[in-house]
């Protein structure tokens, strides 16, 4: 890999199956055996075709040229290469320092067809490998039928039956028309260094136009956006139309990265890169390689692959892995695509330094710092799944192959961290509790991944790495708060794409931890860093890295918290979509027949809208079941603060009550669950937050009054579908305002909800 990797001989593995410049022997010394020299071969593949997912192409020729004898290189020390390096150009030593992917140790993995065709546009005008007479034989078996190797002579003269020998002859060792350069495993001849080979395949399209755009403050088009951008009030949203993910909702800033969307049913298989593993078929109508994607999964990697901010409120526990999988091969195909085009740009440098020449051509490629992928999730149990599913999209195989053992370094200790966990306690009759703390459940972990092209690195220190996966609890404290010490957030500079993958969960934790690391994201860093300056974009310079980054939210429901997070974190020029859905409501799913109330109050502001629903409470729902007939009377608060607010009142009137909340100990609840039940107290307050992380059924409840409408409709069911159905007194009440018409519409269901804000009366009843 670079830095280390190439003191040990340029890497592992050739781009196309064969060997690095140096074989790891036993002795070190890369010999043959026999001569004590490699022979180099010029690979010339005639065939732009590069997709191994594609139906069988044609055989392909592979021009091998003997060049020259080689002696064996002395051993070459990390420490000697950067001396040699900072001589000759010191940005290189730079990006050395700065960007080391040294590849795992068993890199040297079995490769395939895959891993022979990789990177392709970048070896598109020749490649030079040095090869013992051994490793020739496996590269003859590793092509396969599908190649054929000629050996011609060193001029590029024919040496076998009739082949041309032009492509050969025209890329020979010392033409004045390529240039060698060395990639991180190989040496790959560029004939022309200013051109991009990846301009114009789909894969590196989406990711150049969102990225690679040369932007500066002189740039009138970007300069307006964001500042329309900055002074943007109100997001406003236009109906696009209906998907299997829900309705579409597209917010288009005038910006120059704001391209046309349109969603097919397929995929086509050429958006990503052909080493990820995802089966692929023909489409009967148009003939095309597409990718074997659910529909949703289809339409939501589409969404992805516009680098669009995309807020998706309709995820459930049932399609939460379909979708993982969608996001997850958005993140590879980001990872794999900005990996490439660096390595393209490092070795183009490096042939102008071993050639003495001047590159005048600016390679913008990166950040301040190198992780440009950001994974927030709730538990450990989820980052497990993540780990599974990038796995099997880059290596192959199943959660603990031995293939996969090979190709992931420090997975063990991966596994005895996230996955093996003690689970004695039986499981919980509740079945979207199993779902939710399925594994291990630990809300506080932070990892880095350093990802190569066949296999990743877990545990990697931050700013080596490629994408930090955490929870909002675990990188708050590596972040810290203003005045700690030893606080860093400089690693978030350059987040490029940033998944929060179960939101909802998030919000039934400490939503402050989620928003504070959004406020130390795409900021300038704090202290220098060993980067080289030349190769840092211009719109990142600039300060406007968070108007490129695309955020990605995934949640089960809308919450005001997360509005306000779409809203102001999330600014990209490249667009914004969010996603509604019909729903008929949780009062549909209640099973006794019970008077059902809507009692709507008045709030001006979403900030005053705390205080006026305590009033309204205390003025017009309290004095109803505090009357004798009202006994066994559950309080159920979404909101900690409203639940401090109501226990401070009962305390102060001296009413009777009992209590739960997420910090009352397990004896507490237990002596809370009992007085209630024995009518010692006629009021139970019950936080949301409690009963989404044990679901306790409360026995005994007559009558329950929501405080306000739950966060997850499928509570206000089940806390319903609890009462005694043999008590005909039985009641439930629900206090509301406009300011919740998203959790009243999962309540009492999309055109209910609409009735009761609209409706002239402030309290209506259902049945």
């Amino acid at each position: 890999g670079r830095g280390r990797g190439r003191g040990r001989g340029r890497g592992r593995g050739g781009h196309r199956g064969g060997k690095g410049r140096r074989r790891d022997d036993s002795d070190g010394s890369g010999s043959d055996g026999e001569s004590g020299t490699h022979k180099r071969y010029r690979l010339q593949d005639e065939d732009d075709s590069t997709d191994a997912r594609a139906a069988p192409a044609p055989p392909r020729h592979i021009l091998a040229t003997e060049v020259e004898d080689v002696p064996p290189e002395e051993p070459t020390t990390y420490g000697a290469l950067l001396s040699s390096l900072k001589a000759k150009r010191p940005s290189i030593l730079d990006e050395l320092e700065s960007s080391s992917e040294e590849e795992p140790a068993n890199a040297d993995s079995e490769r395939g067809d895959d891993d022979v065709l990789e990177d392709a546009e970048a070896l598109e005008d020749g490649l030079v490998v040095e090869l013992t007479p051994e490793e020739l034989e496996q590269r003859r078996q590793a092509l396969g039928d599908d190649f054929e190797i000629v050996e011609v002579g060193e001029s590029g003269a024919e040496a076998s039956e009739g082949e041309d020998g032009d492509a050969a002859g025209a890329d020979s060792a010392g033409d004045g028309g390529a240039e060698h350069v060395a990639d991180e495993e190989e040496e790959i001849v560029v004939a022309a260094p200013e051109e991009d080979e990846a301009a114009g395949t789909a894969c590196s399209a989406a990711y150049a136009g969102q990225f690679e755009r040369v932007v500066d403050g002189e740039d009138a088009s970007f300069t307006a956006a964001v500042d329309a951008e900055k002074d943007r009030k109100k997001t406003g949203y236009s109906a696009h139309g209906e998907s299997t993910l829900g309705m579409l909702h597209v917010c288009d800033v005038p910006s120059p990265l704001v391209q046309p969307l349109a969603l097919h049913a397929r995929v086509p298989a050429e958006l990503i890169r052909s080493r990820i593993r995802v089966p692929a078929t023909k489409d009967p109508k148009t003939g095309e390689s597409v990718l074997e994607l659910t529909p949703p999964q289809s339409e939501f990697f589409q969404l992805l692959n516009s680098y669009r901010d995309v807020f998706l409120p309709t995820r459930t526990l049932d399609t939460g892995a379909e979708l993982r999988r969608a996001w997850t091969l958005h993140v590879l195909n980001h990872t794999l695509a900005a990996r490439a085009r660096v390595l393209r740009h490092n070795a183009r440098l490096r042939a102008a330094a071993e050639s003495n020449r001047t590159d005048d051509k600016d390679y913008r490629d990166q950040g301040f710092t190198r992780p440009r992928v950001l994974v927030l999730l709730p538990y450990r149990s989820a980052a497990a799944k993540f780990i599974h599913e990038f796995a099997s999209l880059l290596i192959g195989g199943e959660p603990g192959d031995e293939k996969v053992l090979k190709a992931v370094r420090n997975y063990s200790r991966f596994q005895e961290e996230y996955v093996d966990v003690a689970d004695d306690e039986a499981p919980h009759p509740n079945p979207d509790y199993n779902k939710i703390f399925d594994g291990n459940s630990d809300d506080c972990f932070r990892f880095g991944m350093q990802v190569s092209k066949t296999s990743f690195n877990l545990f990697s220190e931050f700013y080596n790495s490629d994408i930090i996966v955490a929870s909002p609890l675990g990188l708050r404290m590596v972040v810290g708060a203003e005045g700690e010490k030893n606080r860093d957030f400089d690693f978030l500079s350059s987040i490029e794409v940033c998944i929060v993958d179960q939101l909802d969960s998030i919000l039934m934790q400490n939503w402050e931890h989620l928003t504070h690391v959004f406020d130390h994201m795409s900021l300038l860093p704090t202290s220098p860093r060993t980067t080289d300056i030349t190769r840092i974009r211009p719109w990142v310079l600039e300060g406007w890295a968070p108007f490129f980054r695309q955020t990605v939210l995934l949640s089960e429901f809308v919450s005001a918290e997360m509005n306000a997070l779409f809203n102001r974190q999330c600014h990209n020029l490249a667009g914004k979509v969010r996603l509604s859905a019909v729903t008929d409501g949780a009062i549909a799913s209640v099973v006794p027949k019970i008077p059902q109330t809507f009692s709507r109050f008045d709030s001006e502001t979403l900030k005053g809208d705390g205080a006026a629903r305590l009033q309204f409470f205390l003025e017009k729902v309290l004095p109803q079941v505090s009357t004798p007939l009202h006994t066994h009377v559950l309080i159920f608060v979404p909101n900690y603060f409203d639940y401090v607010a109501l226990r401070n009142h009962f305390r102060r009137e001296k009413i009777a009550f009992s209590q739960i909340c997420e910090y009352t100990s397990r004896a507490n609840v237990s002596r809370a669950r009992s007085n209630f039940f024995h009518n010692r107290t006629r009021f139970l307050l019950y936080t949301e937050r409690h009963y989404y992380h044990f679901r306790l059924r409360i026995r005994g409840v007559k009558h329950v009054v929501f405080f306000a409408p739950p966060a997850y409709q499928q509570f206000y069911s089940e806390i319903l579908n609890s009462i005694d159905v043999t008590d005909t007194d039985a009641s439930s009440t629900v206090i509301y305002s406009r300011h919740d018409k998203p959790a009243l519409e999962r309540v009492a269901g999309t055109a209910r909800a609409q009735q009761l804000l609209a409706s002239e009366k402030a309290m209506s009843m259902f049945i």
